[in-house]
């Protein structure tokens, strides 16, 4: 909800103390009223983007409540957040999935690990549960992200958590960590570049080989097809959700003629909904596989329409050379695939910068990649929101284009996949 996003209330200035009534959220210190209005919070009376209200957030995350000193702490070491105790799982790769093109992997599912408190200094990450307290240094921890109302974490040598708290926000723990991180690293010497889907620097970061990924198989001009029954079903449900999309939110696409006609090709979407998928799914007129997060195939259900609609299992918090595996063997076999190179949806509707994971996999494809900008889907339902709100969503479809040979490095390759998408519709988001 809202204190999700403005986990630090911008008129008075407390932390965690928004709570959310049915017309909004209130502050429970000074009692101001916050709600959405499309992508606009309106704080009493002064309606602002998401954005900028967020940004007096990320201004007051140094002043953070440290919540004392404890016992365990070394004499120079400096405690920078405590949780309130939370709903702890574990991920546990379990089940096969069988996906399209007879795709072969193990899916995560989130096992309940009971509950915890964490804590965060200068030097160490802390887990304690019940009695149990265990100290790690930062060094160890590989990943801080957020995931729906989760934060996530991972310690080197394990298994990610999940870790859901009754009111603190999962933001707030990702940008305080991530902050810590750096920091630490700094320290030392080192650049971190990303913390999300692992800890990156830029010391280990090498000259990316471009390569043509399919110069040993060649992509097939024939769009490879499922069975007959799923083609009939994906037609069907798809046909079905078109006009409504169209009648409750105004869908349309603009560009469509910029989709290749024959052969593979990328597509690169910025993600500002939760909706994203069903959007591009529905109104572009190819049938297109998206890459998607590993916990999203969970359960019998799930796991059959992301089957249906072709969708490529992710592992998010480690390397997954098998989803790569199977996104070139696609692409090798004519059919396109889909992918958000945010790797995240934003949290406050400015495009988030592409994973470089993804970038180095656009250098190296050899295939077409074509650009395609959503407006309106973070008006619409944004990560943080539950409520749905009737608002026009447009995607615009960019000419194809390859990676230019004379940009070697990711940085160079970041801006200019960036650039490809923010330049489409440019403006038309501020419309309404």
């Amino acid at each position: 909800m809202i204190g999700d996003l403005l986990f630090v209330c911008v008129r008075c200035g407390s932390f965690h103390a928004l709570r959310e009534t049915r017309e909004g959220a209130v502050c429970g210190e000074c009692g101001a009223r916050f709600s959405r209005e499309g992508h606009q919070i309106r704080v009493v009376e002064e309606v602002r983007p998401a954005w900028e209200w967020f940004h007096q957030v990320e201004d007051r995350l140094a002043s953070a409540p440290a919540g004392g000193r404890l016992p365990w702490l070394e004499e120079d070491e400096r405690l920078l957040a405590a949780s309130e105790e939370g709903r702890l799982w574990r991920t546990s790769q379990t089940r096969p999935f069988a996906g399209f093109l007879n795709e072969r992997t193990l899916v995560e599912e989130l096992v309940p690990d009971g509950s915890c408190r964490i804590y965060l200094t200068d030097r160490r990450f802390a887990v304690q549960k019940g009695d149990d307290l265990e100290a790690f240094p930062l060094a160890e921890l590989r990943c801080v992200t957020t995931d729906a109302r989760h934060f996530v974490f991972r310690r080197a040598g394990e298994t990610a958590c999940y870790l859901e708290f009754p009111s603190q926000s999962p933001l707030f723990w990702e940008l305080i960590c991530r902050k810590a991180i750096v920091d630490y690293w700094a320290r030392r010497g080192r650049e971190v570049v990303e913390t999300q889907p692992w800890v990156r620097f830029r010391d280990r970061e090498r000259p990316v080989k471009r390569s043509n990924l399919l110069a040993a198989g060649g992509a097939t001009l024939a769009l490879p097809q499922d069975s007959r029954a799923y083609e009939a079903l994906y037609s069907l449900i798809r046909a079905a959700v078109r006009p409504l999309l169209r009648w409750g939110f105004g869908l349309e696409v603009r560009g469509v003629e910029n989709l290749p006609k024959d052969g593979a090709f990328l597509l690169v979407l910025n993600h500002e909904g939760y909706l994203d998928s069903f959007f591009a799914l529905a109104a572009l007129p190819v049938k297109i596989g998206f890459l998607a997060k590993n916990t999203e195939f969970e359960g019998a259900f799930r796991g059959f329409v992301m089957r249906l609609f072709r969708s490529i299992p992710v592992h998010r918090h480690r390397p997954d050379p098998v989803a790569v595996a199977h996104a070139v063997r696609r692409l090798r076999n004519g059919a396109p695939v889909a992918i958000f190179p945010e790797g995240e949806r934003t949290w406050d509707g400015r495009r988030l910068p592409p994973k470089r994971t993804v970038v180095k996999l656009l250098m190296r494809a050899g295939v077409p990649i074509v650009p395609c900008r959503i407006d309106g889907s973070f008006a619409v339902l944004p990560r943080w929101d539950r409520r749905l709100q009737r608002r026009k969503v447009t995607l615009w479809v960019g000419r194809p284009f390859l990676i230019p040979e004379s940009i070697g490095s990711v940085d160079e390759a970041l801006e200019f996949v960036g650039k490809r998408i923010d330049e489409l519709g440019r403006n038309a988001w501020r419309e309404g």
